[in-house]
């Protein structure tokens, strides 16, 4: 039986010129080092925040927000502009999945807003998935706590790093907003992350400074 790995017999048939770049192709795809996310303290604010590009909010498997999302402890910075409303989609809603691939756990995180600047949440996972927190975060940083016990409501006093409850709508609107759901499966822990998106069904809500 020959020795000969399978890289090899693919690089015998690369040409001279190219066989140092498939070489390190196919090093590189037998080990995908973890990307570690560092942000200044100015991108905690709202306005900061919301003018990233939409793209880094994208959940992929390989790529995790956050493994265990921190509450929600850190102040609003940044600057405060004054307050216009808010008009736009009422309902939101997010496909979550496990992005660890420990699990095959998902499910949906609903939000729905009420004329008094709060909003219903409902989270509806797999059968004896067990959810433990959930979060929503902007960048990689924590934004709210979702309440999971009692009555789901968020309101301002769920929110960090966002000046006011129409700040988290508005990006929600945009689409900059990623919901994060923990918990555990049987015993093993799970992370099910997606982006927040406005819901196909429901109108527009117009909310007053």
């Amino acid at each position: 039986m020959s020795n000969e790995k399978p890289g090899d017999r693919i690089l015998s048939k690369v040409d001279d010129r190219r066989r140092d770049f498939v070489k390190r192709v196919l090093v590189g795809a037998g080990f995908a080092a973890p990307v570690i996310a560092s942000f200044s303290i100015g991108s905690l604010s709202v306005d900061a925040a919301l003018a990233q590009d939409q793209s880094h909010l994208r959940v992929h498997a390989d790529a995790v927000v956050v493994s265990s999302g921190p509450a929600c402890s850190v102040s609003s910075v940044g600057p405060h502009l004054p307050d216009l409303g808010y008009v736009g989609p009422g309902n939101f809603q997010a496909y979550v999945y496990d992005v660890s691939g420990s699990t095959r756990v998902n499910g949906e995180v609903s939000i729905n807003v009420h004329g008094d600047r709060t909003a219903g949440i409902d989270i509806d996972m797999n059968k004896d998935a067990v959810v433990t927190s959930a979060y929503l975060f902007i960048n990689g940083v924590s934004v709210a706590t979702l309440p999971i016990q009692g009555n789901p409501n968020i309101s301002i006093s769920n929110l960090c790093n966002l000046p006011d409850f129409d700040a988290l709508l508005q990006a929600m609107a945009l689409q900059r907003v990623t919901a994060v759901v923990n918990g555990s499966y049987y015993g093993t822990a799970y992370s099910a992350q997606g982006p927040v998106i406005p819901a196909s069904s429901g109108g527009i809500v117009q909310l007053n400074p």
